[in-house]
């Protein structure tokens, strides 16, 4: 009914379909075209001054998250000269062209900061 070459024929072109499909599947044309932007991490140290996040030609929204800390210190941002301060464990939306981040007071030794901005 079906020779031997029709038989390993089907077999190669099953063999070949598990391994190429797997390889074509993890890429698709999005991965070529758009990569996702995460948020940047900004860390703050005991000797850390301002650290300007953003500068743009118009305004955009920036969104600024402080992690937990166990000094509970917050962050001033500062944004086209307004502040606001954003406590450990919560984060804040922006409108600006300029947006700079810095201890609300001076961190001690071994005292860290950790901060994401997103501007996407």
């Amino acid at each position: 009914m079906f020779s031997m070459r029709a038989v390993t024929s089907a077999l190669l072109a099953v063999t070949a379909c598990a391994f190429v499909a797997p390889a074509l599947a993890q890429t698709t044309a999005e991965d070529f075209i758009y990569y996702p932007h995460g948020p940047d991490e900004y860390y703050f140290f005991e000797q850390t001054d301002r650290k300007e996040v953003a500068d743009f030609k118009t305004d955009h929204l920036v969104r600024v998250c402080v992690d937990q800390n166990r000094h509970m210190v917050p962050l001033d941002v500062i944004h086209d000269g307004e502040t606001t301060v954003v406590r450990p464990g919560d984060c804040a939306r922006v409108d600006a062209m300029e947006v700079s981040l810095e201890p609300a007071k001076r961190l001690e030794p071994r005292w860290t900061i950790r901060a994401e901005v997103d501007t996407s």
